[in-house]
This record gives C-alpha cells, structure tokens and sequence, in this order.
C-alpha cells in the first residue's frame, strides 16, 4: 500500500478543518480503530492526542473489532478470544505496533480503547457503531445483539 492511501484518514481530517476555516466542528468516529489498516497505532496515536483538545471535538466510539482487541489482550482470555481476534484482522494491528500479542501493546492504547463509550448523542442524533434495533427502546438495547 503506498504511503498516500495509508494516510488517506489523516488528509480527510486535515481537509475537514480546512473546510471548516476555524469554526467549531465535531468529528463522530464510530470505531473500529484496530485491526483496519497498516497505520493502527498511528491511528490511536493521534485520537487520543486530538480527543482532549478540543472538549468535544473528537468523539470516539468502540467498535466490534475493538472489543475483539481488549477481550484478546486481558490476561483471562480464552483460546477463543485471540484466534477470534486473530482471525478478524488482529494480525495487522501486531504489525502496526511491532509486537507479537495483544496483551504487549501499549497499556494506555488498551485502557483508551476499552473506556470508549458504545453510543453518543449530541440532543438531535444517536451515534452508534453498527446499529440499533429498531422497535426497542435504547435504553433496552443489548450492546452484543
């Protein structure tokens, strides 16, 4: 993959506060930061960076794929956990970060990670990863269904 796709999210993000000239914006990202792409470690880099400058600017979510992450890396996985994860796509996110288990990345990009919120609202629009079901109340609504 060459160096210009690898970075494509970064230029979308410098393009949207091109485009916005200084004017307060939000950005929603709805998870799945691992497991995606070559630059994994990069990308948690510069979230958890950017997430407290701006009080509410940067929204992160979790994703599937980040809870398929945090379950693989805790000391009491299974066997079923990692292969999971490791089956899922786990195995670029151990490239990105030059190590050879979950359980060796970096502690505060796991601890960002698992205290990310499933959901968010801004009043007007509920955010979410992968959907809602519709006909349930949210607040009756499972995160794994």
């Amino acid at each position: 993959m060459s160096m210009a796709a690898s970075t494509s999210w970064l230029c979308l993000i410098e393009a949207c506060d091109s485009i916005r000239a200084g004017r307060y914006a939000r950005f929603v990202f709805v998870g799945d930061y691992v497991d995606r792409g070559p630059d994994t470690r990069r990308v948690v880099d510069f979230l958890i960076e950017r997430q407290p400058r701006g009080k509410d600017q940067f929204m992160c979510l979790r994703g599937n794929h980040d809870d398929l992450l945090i379950r693989a890396a805790k000391k009491e996985r299974t066997d079923a956990d990692l292969i999971n994860w490791w089956g899922n796509g786990g195995e670029r996110t151990l490239e990105s970060y030059g190590v050879d288990d979950p359980s060796e990345l970096p502690k505060e990009h796991l601890a960002w990670i698992d205290a990310l919120p499933i959901k968010f609202t801004d009043h007007r629009r509920l955010f979410v990863h992968a959907g809602i079901r519709p006909g349930i109340s949210i607040s009756d609504q499972d995160e794994q269904e």
